[in-house]
């Protein structure tokens, strides 16, 4: 019998621990490649790589979605991790991206509670936001010397680190404490972002905060941005215009305001 080629051994060995975790899937022409007594042993042996790949994993998604196992408990999230795992196998280099459609299986999975998806989300984002490229934050001093006739065509830049992520349910309080998951449905919006200073945060948003942050990720000018409080009284709605951007400046999610049209 010829000697096998490394990247057939490797393909073997890969698919034997990566491709069902704990699932005992080991490639059967890849057994013989192991050193053991017999074909039990060297399947032992085989399952120590297996486990620890298995084990490593989990202890990422763990990392990623603290309040989804703080709320499930130890043995859910296992049982939920292995699901996962047979459903979406990671296939990246880097385990980076490996959470990325937990979201998406929690929403198919009818033993799930109902409000799991969107705090996996909502975790999901906090992830891609801290990874995501530094901006220089614009700041108060910039806007002093903006004549008046000049505010309608601003148009701003937010910084890469921001998501806004609409929910079914209240996650932002079952981030921020609660103990159990039995929460009642309430359309949620939330701003997630990253400070300059690596802090992560999320706020909750009412609908014309919603409208305007979009307008403004779009790139459309100032006065467009202004048009979401246009149900409200016209002084009104200046104060909130103003005091919405006020508050953005302060978070640091402006990067960069540019007057051209």
């Amino acid at each position: 019998m010829s000697a096998p080629r490394l990247h057939e051994v490797q393909r073997l060995f890969w698919d034997s621990i990566a491709l069902q975790p704990r699932q005992d899937s080991i490639a059967p022409s890849f057994i013989r490649f192991v050193q053991g007594y017999d074909d039990s042993d060297r399947k032992t042996r085989i399952r120590i790589y297996s486990d620890a790949y298995y084990l490593r994993l989990r202890d990422v998604l763990r990392e990623d979605f603290p309040r989804v196992d703080a709320l499930l408990g130890p043995e859910q999230f296992d049982a939920m991790v292995q699901g996962y795992l047979e459903r979406f196998p990671s296939r990246w280099w880097s385990v980076r991206y490996l959470g990325r459609f937990l979201a998406e299986f929690l929403r198919h999975r009818k033993d799930s509670p109902e409000c799991l998806p969107d705090l996996a989300e909502l975790e999901w984002a906090r992830v891609e936001v801290f990874d995501a490229p530094d901006a220089e934050c614009a700041r108060i001093a910039d806007f002093v010397s903006i004549p008046a006739d000049a505010w309608p065509a601003l148009r701003f830049s937010t910084i890469p680190a921001i998501r806004i992520l609409r929910a079914h349910y209240p996650v932002h309080q079952l981030w921020s404490g609660s103990e159990s998951l039995d929460v009642s449905a309430a359309s949620t919006l939330l701003r997630v972002w990253r400070k300059d200073d690596f802090q992560v945060l999320h706020v909750p948003m009412d609908e014309r905060e919603s409208a305007a942050l979009q307008k403004m990720i779009s790139g459309e000018p100032f006065a467009a941005i202004c048009e979401a409080f246009a149900d409200l009284a016209e002084l009104q709605a200046a104060q909130e215009a103003t005091g919405l951007l006020a508050r953005w400046i302060e978070d640091g999610i402006i990067a960069r305001v540019d007057g051209t049209v």
